[in-house]
C-alpha cells in the first residue's frame, strides 16, 4: 500500500520533467513491488526487464496522449486487491490495466508507421 500511496501522490505534469521522472519511478517501484513477494528473484528480474521494454513504447503513448484513463483509480484497486490476497482479481485487473495500455500504445504506433 505504501508503493500506491506513494504512486498516486505524484502529480504527473507533462511540463515537467522532474515530475514526470518522479512519478516514473514510483510507477515502476509499484508494479515491482507488486511481485516482490513473489520471493522468485528470476521472475521479478524478468518482469523488471519487460518493464524495461516496455517502459520506451509507453511514454510515445503518454507524451502523445498524456493518459486517457485514470490509471491512479487502476492502480489503487489493484494494490487493495494484492492486499486483499485476491489473487484471482488482482491479477485480472492488472491485466486489464497492462492490455489497455498495450493497446493504447499499438493504436499510436499504428497510426506512425504508414501501410
Amino acid at each position: 500500500m505504501r508503493a500506491v500511496y506513494k504512486l498516486n501522490r505524484i502529480v504527473r505534469d507533462q511540463d515537467d520533467v522532474k515530475s514526470l521522472d518522479a512519478w516514473e519511478r514510483a510507477h515502476r517501484q509499484f508494479h515491482l513491488t507488486l511481485i516482490a513477494g513473489s520471493k522468485m528473484p528470476m521472475l521479478v528480474n524478468f518482469c523488471d526487464i519487460l518493464h524495461n521494454l516496455n517502459d520506451r513504447y509507453r511514454r510515445i503513448f503518454l507524451v502523445k496522449r498524456g493518459g486517457d484513463r485514470n490509471v491512479a483509480a487502476e492502480h489503487s484497486e489493484i494494490a487493495q486487491a494484492a492486499v486483499a490476497r485476491d489473487s484471482a482479481f488482482a491479477c485480472e485487473k492488472l491485466r486489464e490495466h497492462i492490455q489497455r495500455t498495450g493497446t493504447n500504445l499499438k493504436q499510436i504506433l499504428s497510426n506512425q508507421i504508414p501501410a
